[in-house]
């Protein structure tokens, strides 16, 4: 596949120099007096476009291939809606950045959920049904060699409306920086994933995300065989009729460190963190929250040998917990930590005045020092995503 994806690749880059461009690529000149940026505007309708601030593309695929052949390294795209048949294809070391003024290409505040919503770069799938649970749909792709070189950040993902298995962001031997976006797994019928990587370490790190709503199960990060560093996201299981979950891991050991994860709001099981095959995830400074009616909820589930350590977080279950208890050993806590999940608020920070949250986390500063809307973490570390001390 990846040998095919490379012919295919070069290919269009020999259509491209010698025999024109498809519409919105017009050209692939040099922009002039330009820096090494390929910009993109779904709502230019001008002619002769060139991936200049003047005259920018309008498919933010065709950006990344005009990039690629030019030698640039970004790709800034406008405020504006963007739908794709097809997903992007990340290629490496080609950056993805949102929230661009088309007038004169400032870039509008990105760090927060309620930010992106107001000045929203939106990418929605709307290609084939034609997803596995391995590969699902997905609006972006990142293929083996995507390292964290190349970012996707400033953007709200949504995977597809109905039809099953599909994701927002899909990783195949791809590990690129996932950062300041909202991500939502899909809506309808199917099984919806926010991030599904497979064979992946990519960076996770000041997201909003949501497994979307679906008849099957939904899920925020589901992890196979699989790596990722998971640092400062609010996760949302989301609405599936079929279960939901913040993050699975299958034969997989990420590191997951003060995000705030819910199980979700949907019908059959609730699971905060799902662990199955040998799964050894690193579980540190994270709020887990279950709030739900049905009987099957579960702040931290093992099953199949899985592993984690699990230190300084606070894992909340309302009734009875249907998996393995954390409280008390090694700074784990109980306590419910009010936050009203049926509002859209706790994406963007909530009041919390337990001392054992604002003030129980583990010093994690030799490897990132910022909260999940970037403010900078004070010691004594506040647990979840948001720091509050």
């Amino acid at each position: 596949m990846r040998k095919f994806k490379m012919a295919a690749l070069l290919i269009i880059t020999i259509i491209l120099l010698f025999t024109g461009c498809p519409t919105g690529m017009d050209g692939v000149s040099t922009p002039s007096g330009e820096d090494l940026i390929v910009y993109v505007d779904a709502n230019y309708t001008g002619a002769n476009s060139d991936g200049s601030s003047n005259k920018p593309l309008t498919s933010i695929s065709y950006g990344l291939v005009q990039a690629s052949i030019l030698g640039y390294s970004s790709v800034y795209v406008a405020i504006g809606d963007y739908n794709v048949t097809y997903p992007i294809d990340m290629i490496e070391g080609i950056s993805l950045y949102g929230g661009y003024n088309s007038l004169d290409w400032s870039r509008s505040e990105y760090e927060t959920k309620t930010a992106r919503e107001v000045n929203s770069t939106t990418i929605t799938y709307t290609g084939r049904d034609d997803g596995s649970l391995e590969s699902p749909n997905s609006v972006v792709y990142a293929g083996s060699g995507v390292t964290v070189n190349t970012i996707i950040e400033g953007f709200t993902l949504e995977g597809k409306a109905n039809g099953d298995y599909s994701s927002a962001i899909l990783t195949r031997g791809g590990s690129p920086a996932i950062r300041y976006n909202t991500i939502i797994g899909g809506s309808g019928g199917g099984t919806k994933f926010g991030i599904y990587n497979y064979s992946s370490s990519p960076s996770i790190s000041h997201n909003a995300i949501d497994g979307g709503s679906g008849g099957g199960s939904t899920g925020g990060i589901s992890n196979d065989s699989s790596s990722p560093s998971i640092n400062n996201n609010t996760i949302d299981g989301g609405s599936g009729g079929g279960g939901t979950y913040g993050i699975d891991n299958d034969s997989s050991s990420p590191s997951i460190r003060n995000n705030t994860i819910t199980g979700g709001s949907g019908g059959g099981n609730r699971l905060g963190i799902w662990n199955t095959s040998s799964s050894s995830p690193t579980i540190i400074n994270n709020i887990i929250v279950i709030v739900a009616s049905v009987n099957s909820k579960y702040g931290i589930l093992n099953l199949s040998s899985s592993s984690p350590t699990v230190q300084n977080n606070c894992i909340y279950v309302n009734g009875t917990d249907s998996g393995h208890s954390y409280a008390g050993p090694v700074g784990n806590i109980a306590t419910n930590p009010g936050i009203n999940f049926s509002t859209d608020a706790w994406h963007d920070g909530y009041v919390i005045g337990d001392l054992a949250i604002t003030s129980g986390g583990m010093d994690l500063s030799g490897d990132f020092t910022t909260d999940k809307d970037g403010n900078t973490r004070t010691v004594p570390w506040s647990i979840g995503a948001f720091e509050f001390d």
